[in-house]
């Protein structure tokens, strides 16, 4: 049965420049390794290849068609390649003042996780799923007026939020903002599949591409790198999906635009924001707001520029030194948190117009940062220092805890997908699978931010399930 294709029987689905692409990666990533023990120890390539090998062996199976329905734990494990391996072999400074023997445990303990979160989920994804009859699902046409005004509705609520043109209570603003940016991203991640299918007019495709530019950049606006780098890595992850193919020139290309933004952020940081007010240019300010990043973009490359700004973009992404950082600290130096982080998800999953004390969703964030001593009670309230799920379980449970997140993700995961083996792309499954994509793809959430994020998004696609029409599978062929 063909991935987000009608229900319809049929031999797997196979994706042979797929898989080229993923042993490419690796072969690429493998002699990269190898050059780097020149300089670096040994024990920090062959690591690296470990953890890289396992990083891309679930994205091989999918595309290989061994199992079906949208990748969600393929593209969450990917995400260990940038976050775990690369860090070893590209000369993250911190990393250097840990021995061999921590390395080695660290990667143990990643390796444990991605294992055990890629077992549990093939195997569940691989059990057979009762046959459907009918699907809910949005007429193509409508579907993509419907998703394409979401996607613009995202930017606009984000332009009237740094104009500061929203005046309304706390709880509500954060119900219409969940709203708002979960549809923009379930309909970026869908058109994107259309569009890599291929089903997509000439007049579709500008419309869509169109309303994405004006979201991204209307997220960069704000001087916060994130949102717009998933909305993109959404789209390329849809169209690759869609299309069978990695878009290699789009990739490299919003790689280095990325590379070269974080380089200018710092310096356009420190002039918009001032006293501790994180600021943003004003839509009528776009223009020469951009033209200020360029400059400083250039002139942080050219100069060389000391502080943040030096900080390449893999050491912002990196993951790892957090581990061994919790591995050499707990429960020696400071006890585990058992369970503290986790506590507070029950609470966060009440709408704040209920409850308007309740913590924010990056608490769990704050509880890790000071129990590790990276930030004290001041400086959480003004930025955050992500640590992932993986990293969150071991610093609660120890290596108990990473394999207990590792299950819990791998049979969330591979129910999720397999729901949405054979099911239409605009059906209500294949809008469940995106949203569980999109959230599989945040390196840097907790466990508190992951269930608030998809505990609203399950909200809003609630709402939507009035307009579905209800049709045939037949009719779907």
């Amino acid at each position: 049965m063909p991935t987000l294709g009608p229900a319809r029987k049929s031999a797997p689905e196979r994706y042979p420049r797929l898989r080229l692409a993923i042993i490419l990666i690796w072969a690429v990533f493998a002699a990269f390794s190898i050059y780097t023990m020149f300089e670096d120890p040994p024990i920090d390539a062959l690591c690296a290849v470990a953890i890289a090998t396992m990083a891309l062996l679930p994205g091989y199976l999918w595309a290989d068609g061994r199992v079906r329905g949208l990748p969600i734990l393929p593209i969450h494990i990917l995400t260990l390649l940038w976050t775990y391996a690369l860090p070893l072999v590209a000369g993250h400074p911190e990393i250097a003042f840990y021995d061999v023997e921590d390395i080695g445990a660290a990667t143990a303990c990643v390796l444990l996780y991605a294992i055990l979160a890629s077992a549990v989920w093939a195997v569940i994804s691989v059990i057979p799923a009762p046959k459907r009859f009918r699907f809910r699902v949005l007429p193509m046409d409508r579907g993509f007026a419907f998703f394409t005004l979401a996607i613009f509705a995202g930017g606009v609520f984000t332009a009237l939020a740094i104009d500061q043109l929203i005046e309304v209570d706390p709880g509500v603003y954060g119900i219409v903002r969940s709203i708002a940016l979960t549809l923009a991203t379930i309909a970026t991640f869908m058109l994107s599949i259309r569009l890599g299918r291929g089903e997509l007019s000439i007049r579709q495709r500008t419309l869509f591409l169109l309303a994405m530019l004006f979201f991204v950049v209307i997220q960069l606006a704000t001087l916060y790198l994130v949102g717009s780098i998933v909305t993109l890595a959404s789209a390329l992850i849809g169209f690759t999906i869609g299309s069978r193919r990695v878009p290699w020139v789009t990739v490299v290309l919003v790689v280095l635009i990325f590379g070269f933004l974080h380089n200018g952020k710092y310096a356009m940081r420190e002039r918009y924001w001032t006293e501790g007010q994180e600021t943003a240019a004003k839509t009528w300010q776009i223009p020469g707001f951009f033209a200020e990043w360029i400059a400083d973009g250039v002139r942080a490359l050219g100069t060389g520029r000391e502080g943040l700004g030096d900080v390449p973009i893999f050491q912002r992404v990196s993951l790892m030194h957090l581990l061994l950082l919790a591995q050499r600290s707990a429960p020696s130096a400071v006890p585990f948190l058992g369970g503290e982080t986790y506590a507070i998800i029950p609470r966060l999953l009440v709408p704040r117009i209920f409850d308007p004390d309740k913590p924010d969703s990056h608490q769990g964030t704050a509880i890790l940062n000071m129990q590790f001593g990276l930030q004290n009670a001041e400086d959480v309230q003004g930025t955050t220092i992500g640590w992932g799920q993986l990293n969150e379980g071991y610093a609660n449970f120890g290596l108990a805890g990473v394999a207990g997140v590792a299950v819990f993700l791998g049979i969330l995961f591979g129910f999720v997908g397999r729901l949405t083996a054979g099911a239409p792309v605009m059906s209500l499954e294949s809008m469940i699978g995106v949203t569980f994509c999109a959230v599989a793809l945040q390196t840097e959430f907790t466990m508190a931010v992951f269930a608030t994020v998809l505990f609203q998004s399950m909200v809003v696609l609630a709402l939507i399930v009035p307009f579905l029409e209800l049709r045939r599978a037949d009719e779907l062929a």
